[in-house]
């Protein structure tokens, strides 16, 4: 991104298994924006040779962490620009960030204010467990998931709890099926008004030339 553009940034939070990624990707189709899950930048660059990350990532994924503010926000700055370089769309969902308030409040000084916290609740632990142990995914063992729900319940509801208090959070059901979810987020993202456009109004007439879709 050029030094002077503000990206506007939606970012999506909620405990493992509320199907974060899942909702984010469908409203990357229905929405003029990119979806960017932290989750799986982190493990990328947790799995690159020539990351000076890599070991350190590899420790605190495996503990459901993700890390110093620094690193975190840094890797995440560079994925940021790197999309927007092959799409030139400025609206970003954060699927999974920011965790903690520290790192939170580094990435509004660092790279750009967050507009909206989005988060995804869901109150059936046992049901999460289950969602998150059928992805059969190397992370996704019973005792880092369980993990996972602790840092999530001691870090992240803090994070919810601070842009609820400026305004900017907004809490949403994720229990139901994947199609209610995302209708309820779909309703959400457009009545809040924060330059969240439909992606069939940019791509026809006579926006078409600011559509970059493959």
């Amino acid at each position: 991104m050029a030094s002077h553009d503000t990206p506007i940034v939606v970012a999506v939070l909620g405990g493992p298994g509320t199907g974060k990624s899942t909702q984010c990707a469908r409203l990357q189709s229905e929405f003029h924006c990119t979806h960017l899950s932290i989750g799986d930048i982190l493990r990328a660059e947790a799995v690159n040779s020539e990351s000076s990350h890599r070991e350190l990532l590899i420790r605190n994924l495996a503990e459901g962490r993700v890390g110093p503010k620094e690193m975190t926000v840094g890797i995440l700055q560079r994925a940021m620009k790197t999309a927007f370089s092959e799409n030139q769309v400025e609206v970003f969902l954060l699927d999974g960030f920011p965790r903690a308030l520290a790192t939170a409040q580094y990435f509004e000084a660092e790279v750009a204010p967050i507009s909206l916290l989005l988060f995804l609740e869901h109150s059936e632990t046992s049901v999460v467990i289950e969602r998150l142990l059928a992805r059969n995914r190397a992370d996704d063992t019973r005792v880092a998931i369980e993990k996972r729900l602790k840092v999530f319940k001691e870090t992240t509801m803090e994070v919810f709890r601070h842009y609820e208090q400026l305004g900017k959070g907004l809490s949403l059901d994720a229990s139901g099926s994947e199609e209610e979810v995302y209708q309820r987020a779909v309703e959400a993202l457009r009545g809040w008004g924060i330059g969240m456009r439909d992606r069939d109004q940019v791509c026809k007439g006579e926006n078409a030339a600011e559509c970059n879709c493959s």
